[in-house]
């Protein structure tokens, strides 16, 4: 009996020790997962965008464009202007449990773990849309070791900024094909309309280019850039973000994609604060885009039917109101005017010749020496 009870005794001991263990380990490891998340975090290393200088109107419509420091065009927009069935679509999929999970989908990594496995090889990915904002910041490695220092960063930054603003850095600097960073710019650049104007189709086009922004780039490889598309369209299908009417329209649409061109509005004026754009991201002008495209056109149309007798031209459109310059054309064209098109015109000092002449005919006709119906040839 006493043999029996020592051997009781002793197994529970071990029990004990055991489970004495456990907790230990447990604690520790809940104490190293505090110090990971509240270790201080520079969370906008990860957040900042290299954006393009962009040279916009009074209502923020981009009038001209420059290239970044990596030679990409980059127009980072808030996620309010960026279409909501581009969200949706980039959810669905890249990211499923996006707003779930803490940065890390232990679904995926457990699911790509076991596809792996069985493959004996990788075929199967678990990053986040957090990971990949974490991945496209500073530093970026792709070590086992850096991978899994940007799981802990992954972590460590879902749980200071918000899903929004995490979703948010991802579309303002996700690959989509040729130099082309960002939904803006990849918008306008394949579709000719901003990122909030792009419908169901358009968004789902978008949403799969990151995978493979080479292989999945529409204007050399429409074919595969349309599987992508219908795939992403029955992602979003069965995740309920788009009924069967919708996705039935949008699997019917052609890829309608083709090469736009950014606009290139009042240059002159555009060369001039281009210092300012590469430092401030956005320059606000007065100039309103409409007044500016019409008056370029009419310039345009003038020159034309004067055949080369007349070779430049400049205009300033004023709001009398306000002082407010809507529209600025410094010469005839920026780039095929005889004598140089980059000279400004509305700047260029010169002799203010028939400028006064409208002063000297008004004095004359308030001291009634000429009047109003009469022609003076000069």
């Amino acid at each position: 009996m006493d043999e029996i009870e020592a051997k009781r005794g002793a197994r529970a001991k071990a029990i004990t020790k055991r489970w004495r263990g456990i907790a230990l380990a447990f604690v520790a490891g809940c104490a190293l997962l505090a110090a990971v998340l509240l270790w201080p975090m520079n969370t906008a290393r990860y957040l900042a965008v290299d954006a393009s200088g962009e040279i916009v109107d009074r209502r923020g419509e981009t009038l001209m464009a420059f290239l970044n420091r990596e030679e990409q065009w980059c127009f980072p927009r808030p996620l309010k202007e960026i279409s909501p069935y581009l969200v949706k679509a980039t959810i669905a999929a890249e990211d499923q449990r996006f707003r779930e999970h803490p940065g890390v989908d232990p679904i995926a990594v457990i699911r790509a773990a076991s596809q792996n496995l069985r493959s004996q090889g990788v075929v199967s990915g678990a990053s986040t849309l957090t990971m990949q904002v974490v991945k496209n910041g500073p530093a970026s490695s792709r070590s086992w070791v850096g991978k899994a220092l940007q799981t802990i960063d992954a972590i460590r930054l879902d749980a200071r900024v918000s899903k929004d603003r995490i979703l948010e850095t991802y579309l303002n600097s996700a690959p989509y094909g040729l130099n082309l960073v960002g939904c803006e710019a990849a918008a306008r650049r394949y579709f000719g309309v901003p990122a909030r104007e792009l419908d169901i189709a358009e968004a789902a086009l978008l949403a799969g280019l990151p995978k493979s922004p080479t292989g999945f780039m529409p204007l050399a490889h429409p074919e595969e850039a349309r599987q992508r598309r219908d795939y992403v369209l029955g992602r979003m299908l069965e995740e309920g973000y788009i009924d069967q009417k919708d996705f039935d329209r949008a699997i019917d649409t052609p890829l309608d994609v083709s090469w736009h061109e950014y606009p290139m509005l009042s240059p002159h004026l555009a060369m001039r604060l281009e210092p300012r754009a590469h430092t401030q991201g956005r320059v606000i002008t007065t100039l309103d885009l409409t007044i500016q495209a019409k008056v370029e056109s009419i310039v345009a149309e003038h020159m034309a039917r004067w055949s080369g007798e007349i070779t430049n031209a400049a205009v300033l459109v004023v709001d009398v109101d306000t002082a407010s310059v809507l529209a600025r054309i410094g010469s005839g064209g920026f780039f095929h005017t005889p004598g140089g098109g980059q000279v400004d015109a509305c700047r260029a000092l010169r002799s203010p010749g028939s400028t006064l002449k409208p002063f000297i005919y008004g004095y004359a006709m308030e001291n009634d020496l000429v009047y109003p119906c009469e022609t003076l040839y000069d």
